[in-house]
């Protein structure tokens, strides 16, 4: 496999494929990681990703999930909200971050890979030729182009994607008229763990600005420019701090690290695969950053086809790769109808609109358990799958296309979360007794997960009430937080087949029997845990379908190097 980019999304990406045991090898523009933030939070469905890869720990250290979301106009705060708890993902609903952190543990991770996983730092992708075996990648690197052989290609280069401009696909959509400018400084030392980070919609008709509080000591504000402004004077060293004394900031005070001025998008690409190349995050779609979902959006598009490309690798119908599309398409284009709203929210122009858009949030803020529904990350739309791989037969309330919820459970071990209990790979979860179906237990290929309720609260349900397992093939835990039940009744099933990436393929009332299915489970990729390494993380050779060069990069490499990655 060849990944361009090495930002979060390229990143995650190789660290999935790593996982799954194909050889890779990440083309990166830049010799280090970049070093300034682009992209602030990141959402429960990102961070189950990292939990996916082994990386959810080593991620969260420098991370903040306590936020004082307020929104703000004539310097009162009209709305106000804490948010801190934990989401259905069963991990904290948002959180803050300083990217070149992140960046640097995700290229941390790829270290458990090698050599399987390897990046080529400092060259760029030139070319890209497609036939019926593969895709060669043309790269070059201190003015000489070598080309690089590969089962498939993911585009993770960003919204000025390389690979994009060379399929020649285009950017359909928007582009808000309205120039921003950014403004990241140091303010001083790394806050404790525990500090509550403030972000503030400033909802100015005049000048709506955001005032956002970063870890590790950092802040950033972003301020619209009004009508006749320009971005060269806003940028010069007085326009920074007359922009700033609006915020009450010095900035003698502080040390500006980075300023500069940017459009917000709504674009998407008209196409996110060309044959064997995959467009992903920024390359595919880019939408304004007021939902934080930027990011967030990028790491469910790796989530969703790595796990099926290495399914391919190993033989599954090349069918199951047109799903990827069709299953992300949905969710983002909700989540950019979000986060339009939200700017729309923050950036009425009107004097007058702007008092009742005030006193019409706060309003809606007191009905009954509205403040709830926004602190519990309601607001944002449910990660659902369209149309692809999932139960074509289904009943009315089908949990088809539908996130697993990850609670703690209790296994034999001790209380963990249900990913870690699941492991890599397919999994059937029975309420209570084994219910997994004869076409499935057939193949011998799947886990069945049989989950126990909860008998009267966690500290009433100890160890023992797990009892033996049912079968060799079959894990009990106890649903300690009453969730699971909660999701099976919601959706009037009793078992549940689950994906690699955690999305419900049906349940036990609808059609499990389908040929493309059981296609796809005997190709399964499946990493089994290397012991002191985490969940998730593989022990697997790597895939022979996919290998890759031998040597240690690019650099050196003889100009005719075209070996299978």
């Amino acid at each position: 496999m060849i990944v361009v980019g090495c930002g979060p999304t390229g990143a995650v990406a190789a660290n999935l494929l790593g996982l799954w045991g194909l050889r890779t090898l990440v083309v990166e523009r830049e010799t280090t990681p970049f070093a300034h933030t682009r992209a602030i939070a990141i959402d429960e469905d990102g961070l189950r990703v990292l939990q996916s890869v082994g990386l959810l720990e080593a991620a969260l250290a420098d991370m903040r999930t306590a936020i004082d979301l307020r929104f703000e106009h004539r310097g009162r705060v009209f709305l106000r909200f804490s948010l801190r708890g934990r989401a259905r993902q069963g991990l904290p609903g948002t959180a803050f971050f300083h990217q070149p952190r992140l960046e640097q543990v995700l290229r941390d991770g790829l270290a458990r890979f090698a050599p399987h996983v390897r990046i080529a730092s400092g060259c760029t992708l030139v070319g890209i030729e497609q036939d019926s075996g593969g895709v060669t990648a043309l790269i070059a690197e201190a003015g000489q182009t070598r080309r690089v052989r590969a089962r498939f290609l993911l585009g993770c280069d960003g919204g000025s994607s390389t690979t994009r401009r060379l399929l020649g696909i285009r950017l359909l959509g928007r582009t808000l008229p309205e120039p921003w400018i950014d403004i990241q400084a140091r303010t001083g030392r790394p806050e404790p763990a525990d500090t509550v980070l403030g972000f503030t919609y400033v909802a100015e008709p005049a000048r709506p600005a955001v005032d956002c509080a970063s870890p590790l000591g950092h802040h950033r504000w972003e301020f619209r420019l009004a009508p006749g402004e320009t971005p060269g004077e806003a940028l010069t060293p007085d326009g920074v701090r007359r922009l700033l004394a609006t915020r009450g900031v010095d900035a003698r005070r502080i040390e500006i690290v980075q300023s500069w001025s940017y459009l917000f998008h709504a674009r998407e690409a008209e196409r996110w695969q060309a044959s064997r190349v995959f467009l992903c995050g920024d390359a595919a779609h880019l939408m304004p950053p007021y939902a934080g979902q930027g990011l967030s959006s990028g790491l469910r598009d790796v989530a969703s086809l790595c796990w099926k490309l290495a399914a391919v690798a190993r033989g599954a119908p090349r069918a199951l790769l047109a799903s990827y599309q069709s299953e992300r398409q949905p969710n983002l284009r909700r989540l950019t109808r979000l986060s339009l709203l939200i700017g729309a929210i923050v950036g009425v122009r009107n004097p007058a609109l702007a008092g009742l858009r005030d006193m019409a949030l706060r309003l809606a803020a007191g009905l009954p358990g509205a403040r709830r529904w926004i602190a519990d990350y309601r607001i944002k739309p449910d990660w659902i799958c369209g149309p692809g791989l999932l139960a074509r037969r289904r009943h009315r309330r089908s949990p088809a296309g539908h996130l697993l919820w990850q609670p703690r459970v209790r296994a034999a071990g001790g209380d963990l979360r249900l990913d870690e209990a699941i492991g890599p790979g397919w999994a059937f979860l029975s309420w209570q007794r084994p219910r997994m179906p004869r076409a499935l237990r057939q193949t011998g290929l799947l886990r069945e997960i049989v989950v126990q309720p909860r008998a009267g609260g966690p500290a009433a349900c100890p160890e023992p009430c797990l009892g033996p397992p049912p079968a060799a093939d079959c894990q009990r835990v106890v649903d300690i937080e009453d969730r699971l039940r909660r999701q099976f009744r919601r959706h009037r099933v009793r078992a549940v087949l689950v994906r690699p990436d955690r999305f419900i393929y049906g349940g036990d009332r609808d059609r499990l029997d389908d040929p493309l299915l059981l296609a796809v489970l005997r190709a399964a990729p499946r990493a089994p845990e290397r012991e002191g390494d985490g969940p998730g993380l593989t022990s697997r050779s790597p895939c022979e379908m996919s290998a890759a060069c031998d040597a240690p990069g690019l650099r050196g490499c003889a100009p005719a190097w075209e070996n299978d990655t």
